[in-house]
């Protein structure tokens, strides 16, 4: 049958525009028109830290589980965890960041997500030498209570409500600054700091990025400190509801265990 070349034609033309038209809305739903939101994280090896100018550890890796989930782009930066307060406490920009504890005061200047990161037992990390000033004490509370035994925390960390409580009501024996755990471990090492106090998680990791290991620098769970608080995305006011709720819910089926009543 011969080809009417002006029917084929016609047909060509009106079928280009609407071929278009499909290529368009697959590039408008790409994953480079995804939403994307920035991650601030404080350098706490092995959950989060800064491996040639990437951010790598066992937190980022499920934060970037959840984004993907989520359908959100994330892009990470290390920032103090002082600089994360005043950055929240200004609401200066959009932006999250990840793993905080979440009590009252932190609720007044951001929102936080469903729990998304397991919670663990703190323990009192302590020189080898030392274990017997502590075994004496039954609880963290009576070591907090030891004027001869100094702790380091870090200024702007929570350690729970119950830790928190310990350290407001110590009185000379709490040296609290803007360092990392490394650097206290090494105070410890040093004699400097009697212990400080750490995730269970991350007491082998730190305590050999900090030079040491288990035969110098031990860990002590005392009973009244094994409740296990979860962590959250804390996030600025700017960060819409929406995407807040696109995270919660990417939480949600990733880790149900988590959001569990």
């Amino acid at each position: 049958m011969p080809v009417n070349m002006g029917i084929l034609f016609n047909r060509l033309v009106t079928a280009i525009p609407a071929a278009c038209a499909v290529f368009a809305g697959v590039v408008a739903v790409s994953p480079a028109s995804a939403e994307s939101l920035r991650i601030a994280y404080v350098e706490r090896a092995p959950y989060y830290y800064t491996e040639n100018g990437e951010g790598k550890g066992t937190i980022l890796d499920r934060t970037r589980a959840i984004l993907a989930k989520a359908g959100i782009e994330g892009t990470f930066a290390s920032v103090p965890s002082k600089r994360v307060l005043e950055d929240l406490g200004q609401n200066s920009a959009a932006f999250c960041s990840v793993n905080w504890k979440k009590n009252p005061d932190r609720e007044k200047i951001g929102n936080f997500s469903a729990p998304a990161f397991p919670g663990q037992v703190m323990v009192a990390v302590v020189k080898q030498e030392r274990v017997a000033d502590f075994r004496k004490h039954p609880t963290l509370k009576a070591v907090t209570e030891d004027a001869s035994l100094r702790l380091g925390a870090i200024d702007g960390w929570t350690l729970g409500p119950y830790i928190d409580s310990l350290m407001a009501a110590m009185k000379g024996n709490l040296d609290k600054g803007t360092v990392t755990t490394i650097q206290n471990l090494k105070k410890v090492a040093g004699g400097h700091l009697a212990y400080t106090l750490l995730e269970k998680g991350e007491v082998d990791y730190a305590v050999k990025a900090a030079g040491f290991d288990e035969k110098s620098l031990v860990a002590l769970e005392f009973p009244d400190i094994v409740v296990q608080l979860p962590g959250y995305f804390w996030c600025s006011r700017q960060v819409e509801a929406g995407t807040l709720g696109k995270i919660d819910a990417a939480i949600a089926e990733l880790y149900p265990d988590m959001v569990k009543p």
